[in-house]
């Protein structure tokens, strides 16, 4: 169902022709903002665009819809979050190796195949994580798989063939696939050994209770 609501959108986009690239760019970022699967719109954005324009409109939408929805959470929720974690101390060592990580977690959890990169643009909101290092970290975490799929989609005959290729893996997807999972596991390693140390660090700082 969503294949098909996006395949109708991206025809029509196609069919505007010179107005394509910056249509589907504005697209991308609100379809994104609004949980649509980047993967198929960057398909969407090879069909329509071509692969070199397509990769330049999804190499910028992307860090744009991460922007957007990372703003939007920090706006409405991030301070009730950390107001929340602050009161659980195993939560607050786990916001602050976010804020230590930087743009190192968030490259590595952008390769990941099993993480939404919607999702986490929302969850990364409610962290401390430096608004510039994200960008910049999503910017980058994505280039190969903006690669790969804005190329798929250029080799495109007809838009209805978008669902039937993200359903058929390439090699270089099996490829990409399993460097995301490498990345993943790495993520999480280094969140948990950044978060112990933190939470040594508030433990250590915390004030004695009176006897």
């Amino acid at each position: 169902m969503i294949a098909h609501f996006i395949s109708q959108l991206v025809e029509s986009i196609k069919a505007t022709h010179g107005a394509g690239p910056w249509l589907y760019f504005a697209f991308f970022v609100l379809g994104n903002a609004a949980l649509l699967p980047a993967s198929l719109l960057s398909i969407g954005a090879g069909y329509v665009c071509g692969f070199g324009p397509g990769w330049l409109v999804v190499s910028l939408a992307r860090p744009a819809a991460a922007a957007l929805t990372f703003s939007i959470a920090r706006r409405w929720l991030g301070a009730w979050a950390r107001a929340r974690a602050s009161r659980v101390l195993w939560l607050e060592a786990i916001d602050r190796a976010f804020e230590r990580a930087g743009m190192r977690v968030v490259v590595l959890v952008r390769l990941s195949p099993i993480i939404s990169s919607t999702i986490s643009n929302y969850l990364f909101g409610l962290t401390r994580i430096n608004f510039r290092l994200y960008v910049l970290g999503s910017a980058l975490g994505v280039l190969p798989s903006t690669t790969l799929y804005t190329y798929a989609g250029a080799g495109l005959r007809k838009v209805s063939e978008l669902a039937q290729l993200k359903h058929v893996a390439s090699p270089a997807e099996r490829a990409l696939f399993w460097l995301g999972l490498v990345a993943t596991a790495v993520a999480a390693w280094l969140v948990q050994r950044l978060a112990r140390r933190e939470l040594l660090q508030v433990l250590a700082n915390k004030p004695e209770a009176a006897p």
